[in-house]
């Protein structure tokens, strides 16, 4: 999840933190399995659009149907995004 993205913020807090060489290097290793490029809005919406389609997919809906409804939601994302 890109919430919990550490940030090199975090990482110096850790360091001024009397027994911090645990936070920090749970932190450098959540930076490294989680790179700042996976919590992109592009990132993400891709990855929300894939899950939508899978799961209209599982689902048994036709392809027509899923396409429908993924330009619908996508039209909504991007108008929630503008303002």
């Amino acid at each position: 999840m890109c919430v919990d993205a550490t940030t090199p913020e975090q990482i110096a807090f850790a360091g001024r933190l009397p027994d911090g060489a645990l936070s920090r290097g749970e932190a450098e290793r959540n930076l490294t399995l989680r790179p700042p490029s996976n919590c992109t809005n592009d990132t993400m919406y891709n990855r929300r659009r894939a899950g939508g389609e899978e799961a209209l997919r599982y689902r048994g809906f036709p392809n027509w149907i899923n396409r429908m409804v993924l330009v619908g939601l996508n039209g909504l994302w991007h108008a929630e995004r503008r303002r």
